[in-house]
């Protein structure tokens, strides 16, 4: 069969469909992903055939600059005639996460029926049999309502857009008018979930579970001193790059952290890239830059993370059974902190929370044995779900 997959163009949105998209290949499938024509070189470095469509959009860049001018508006409306001065860049305080997601939601939307109308003509030739998207990966699910084509929902983490459902003639029913249609299906034939039992939400959606299989790009692998586990208690810190790319200062956490962190007699791993290091200053001396490697190769020999709560962060950290501090500053970030808590296995922390909690929180997880606990049960969970090569044959069957 065909498949065609859609996503945002974002690394975090479309890295957790490659191991999909790998396992459909080996199976002797067609795959082909649909994205912006500046994301092309990411989707060919996965090894994946990207097609462009639509105009030549910088998501990133685009974001950035539409957070700034939305935080320099809140700032000239709360200093205009009290001669306060104005400040420049954007900062998370200055940003209601309302106002937030309905930016990024606005540049998504407006990103997808830009590609629409190439999609349309690439499938007119190409002929798919399915569509898989990511939860943001709208133009999938418009895509497929179109071509009245089956699709699959593929998560990354608990599922914080399902809701989205309800609103979906308010996203799509203008555009949409054109072709005749009122509505489209945000949740797909099927919803893959890689989210162990516990963390899922419960609700109607038809669900097939697929184990979480992290691909971080085209990364080196680890050094081997930082595979294996040191004499002393292992802390992992991360941050991600969303926040640090949309110049989001103050959601930029890590630095902070990592020097209330570096007060406790413990070895901490810190894994952000190089455009992030100048952030952090001079490091501590319990503090081993590992740079940009794969998670998944440094969290099994750390005891705990602390981390930004992204779905990425956060699975691949489930995957090594390690007790998790999240401290998110984003709605979908702290929905996903929520779901974590709630099964024992870490603890969920609110931005601005003073350095004395983050120091109590990280030694609770290090002393208390019911969060590792926990955390080796979630990992269990999450193992023990069907792997990408064993849903290609659900995938199969919704064709027939």
């Amino acid at each position: 069969m065909r498949v065609l997959f859609a996503s945002w163009a974002q690394t975090g949105h479309y890295q957790p469909l490659v191991p999909l998209g790998w396992a459909l290949r080996a199976a002797g499938h067609e795959v082909a992903v649909l994205t912006n024509p500046s994301f092309v070189p990411t989707v060919a470095s996965s090894g994946l055939t990207a097609v462009p469509v639509g105009p030549d959009i910088n998501v990133t860049r685009e974001l950035r600059e539409r957070f700034a001018a939305l935080s320099a508006t809140r700032v000239t409306t709360q200093t205009a005639g009290a001669g306060g001065q104005e400040r420049a860049g954007a900062h998370a305080r200055d940003l209601p996460h309302n106002q937030m997601g309905r930016v990024t939601m606005s540049s998504v939307l407006e990103g997808c029926l830009a590609m629409l109308d190439d999609a349309l003509e690439f499938t007119a030739r190409w002929r798919p049999d399915l569509v898989l998207f990511e939860p943001t990966g709208f133009l999938g699910p418009a895509v497929a309502t179109l071509r009245q084509l089956p699709s699959a929902r593929v998560l990354w983490a608990p599922d914080y857009t399902v809701g989205m459902q309800a609103v979906t003639n308010r996203l799509f029913g203008a555009e949409f008018k054109r072709f005749g249609l009122v509505d489209v299906d945000l949740t797909g034939t099927v919803t893959l979930d890689p989210c162990p039992p516990r963390m899922q939400v419960r609700d109607d959606v038809r669900r097939q579970p697929v184990r979480y299989i992290g691909y971080p790009g085209p990364l080196p692998p680890a050094p081997h001193d930082l595979t294996v586990r040191g004499q002393r208690p292992r802390v992992g810190v991360t941050w991600g790059t969303t926040t640090h790319n949309l110049r989001l200062h103050d959601s930029y956490l890590a630095p902070d952290m990592l020097q209330a962190l570096s007060t406790l007699d413990i070895d901490i791993v810190l894994a952000v890239g190089a455009a992030e290091l100048p952030e952090f200053g001079r490091l501590p001396k319990n503090v081993i830059h590992a740079g940009p490697v794969p998670l998944r190769d440094v969290l099994p020999a750390c005891d705990a993370v602390v981390h930004q709560a992204g779905g990425g962060t956060m699975m691949t950290s489930v995957i090594a059974g390690l007790p998790q501090l999240a401290v998110p500053s984003l709605d979908d970030t702290t929905f996903n902190a929520e779901c974590l808590a709630a099964t024992g296995a870490g603890i969920h922390l609110k931005p601005g929370t003073d350095a004395a909690e983050i120091l109590r929180c990280t030694e609770l997880l290090l002393a208390d044995p019911a969060y590792g606990e926990q955390a080796r049960r979630l990992r269990a969970e999450a193992v023990a779900m069907p792997s990408p090569a064993d849903v290609v044959r659900v995938l199969a069957d919704l064709t027939t």
